[in-house]
């Protein structure tokens, strides 16, 4: 799907999320340790947070309820739609911090390494630009994120009821 395929709406969108990421690069690179920091500092304490008050048991039924409810259809809009309107510029940006600031606090929480695997199976190689894939597979070891299996819709598979989990 082209530029010119999208909607006013989408091109709103796009044109919006590329003028913040330079903006966030511009004022990253000028105040880059006091941004790590924060960043730092944020993440560590969503970490303490997700470690102490929110037990095994309740993760685990939220993760598994998600699974079973959302189906496979609607995760393949949200990508495909992520990609319309999150231009490669951006995600390889995002990327690129992410891979910059994967903390240790984060990576060596069981819990939170677990909801960011959870998350990161839904996204698929074919999303990630080529000059991020070094990144993305730096965030994958870091943060034990699973390689996706492939998610196409019932309809491109030939199967009417089958069920990839």
């Amino acid at each position: 799907m082209g530029v010119g395929d999208m909607s006013i709406f989408e091109r709103l969108i796009r044109y919006t999320l590329d003028r913040e990421i330079s903006l966030a690069k511009r004022v990253y690179s000028s105040n880059e340790p006091l941004v790590r920091f924060s960043l730092e500092k944020a993440a560590l304490l969503d970490t303490i947070f997700i470690d102490r008050f929110v037990p095994d048991i309740l993760l685990l039924y939220l993760m598994n309820t998600l699974d079973r409810i959302v189906r496979p259809q609607t995760i393949n809009t949200l990508i495909n739609k992520m990609e319309i309107l999150v231009s490669p510029k951006v995600r390889s940006s995002l990327i690129e911090v992410a891979d910059q600031c994967a903390l240790d606090a984060v990576a060596s929480s069981r819990k939170m390494s677990a909801i960011v695997a959870f998350a990161g199976k839904y996204i698929s190689d074919s999303v990630i630009p080529p000059e991020s894939a070094e990144g993305w597979s730096n965030l994958k070891l870091k943060l034990h994120i699973p390689t996706l299996i492939s998610r196409k819709p019932d309809s491109l598979l030939g199967i009417s009821h089958f069920n990839s989990r």
